[in-house]
């Protein structure tokens, strides 16, 4: 593994700037932690805004780590909303402890890390010691591992690995499959373009310690009621039998499922996800209003397109991104908001959005 130790060299024979920086990732990790009081020191480490099974499997996988080899009590926290049913499911199932951003007190912590995010999408913006990350990415914490693969949880077991920590009664079973369900979502079952030797080796080595009732309880989500629902709507046909909330342009589909509540957000890359699998379709962008925000997913096997490019092209740079096949977008609706206007007006407004997005997302996709 590698490590990027932030230090500045003002003097280039100073032997023992030298020796920490000779040192490997691991190797100054432990010594981060060896010292602090058991009995009173504390850490927080945090996730991005909306967690996935990635963060939340090295999250909860690296609060074991400090507990097992440090006896350290640490923090989980994140901001935003965790409504994604698997999600859901995940936390409820593995009993992960999780705190919202807003109960986080500084004070209260001698160390805090940023995990499956750095300082530019971690809710908490400074003072970050270490980051573990799997996306391109850059920090100005003093310690990162920040490496090119298909799962954060990736690294997190390569370390429980380096430390020699054992899996040995159903809490750690707990850890191990919470990891492995990180590495199989965010590398899509291996398959997916960024996913390494290195994450095949991770999944391999995890597989034989996990609970696999309690993943397979994971895997086969409840779907809520309202994924139907809206399903239906973005099926939605007029007196001529014509589709009104979709349009199909070669391989590309653009569909939307209207208005909606912040809890059933979720529903929008669940249908995203459903549809890419459509015989023909290649790309697939569904679309609604959520709150005061446009709310779009895209998912894509086209491998000449660029898809974060081409969310940021539709949605703005500012309110999407993505990597490989997969994006999303949160679009402000400003002055257009829909909350605080007439039914008539409201119609109006979205139906000009529908129209707008349609044109935009298919013109950009296909040329046409």
């Amino acid at each position: 593994m590698t490590s990027d130790i932030k230090n500045e060299k003002e003097d280039p024979m100073n032997e023992e700037i030298e020796s920490i920086d000779d040192r490997n990732f691991e190797d100054l990790f432990i010594e981060s932690f060896r010292d602090l009081d058991s009995t009173k020191d504390k850490v927080a480490i945090f996730m991005h805004d909306t967690p996935d099974p990635d963060a939340m499997g090295s999250a909860s996988a690296l609060q074991w780590i400090l507990n097992k080899k440090f006896k350290l009590q640490s923090k989980l926290f994140y901001r935003g909303d965790i409504s994604h049913p698997q999600n859901k499911t995940m936390v409820n199932i593995l009993d992960l402890r999780l705190s919202k951003f807003e109960e986080y007190v500084p004070e209260d912590f001698v160390k805090r890390i940023a995990v499956d995010c750095t300082e530019s999408n971690c809710p908490c913006k400074e003072n970050i010691d270490i980051v573990f990350d799997h996306h391109r990415a850059s920090s100005k914490a003093l310690l990162t591992n920040i490496v090119s693969l298909g799962s954060t949880c990736t690294l997190i077991w390569e370390l429980i690995r380096y430390l020699g920590i054992e899996i040995e009664d159903e809490m750690d079973e707990d850890i191990a499959t919470a990891l492995f369900t990180g590495i199989r979502t965010d590398t899509q079952e291996l398959i997916s373009e960024n996913t390494t030797d290195r994450d095949f080796e991770a999944f391999k080595g995890i597989s034989h310690l996990i609970n696999r009732k309690k993943l397979a309880s994971i895997i086969d989500y409840p779907l809520p009621s309202y994924f139907f629902e809206l399903e239906k709507e973005l099926n939605k046909v007029d007196v001529n039998e014509e589709y009104v909330n979709q349009r199909i342009d070669g391989s590309c589909f653009v569909g939307c499922i209207g208005i909606t509540t912040p809890n059933r957000r979720d529903a929008i890359p669940m249908l995203s996800d459903k549809i890419v699998r459509m015989e023909g379709i290649e790309t697939a962008v569904v679309f609604g209003v959520v709150g005061n925000n446009i709310i779009a997913s895209i998912r894509s096997h086209n491998t000449s397109l660029d898809v974060n490019s081409f969310a940021q092209t539709v949605f703005g740079k500012n309110c999407a991104g993505g990597k490989l096949g997969s994006a999303g977008a949160s679009v402000p609706l400003g002055i257009l908001s829909l909350h605080d206007s007439p039914d008539s007006v409201k119609t109006s407004i979205w139906e000009a959005i529908k129209l707008k997005l349609f044109y935009k997302i298919v013109h950009e996709a296909t040329g046409n």
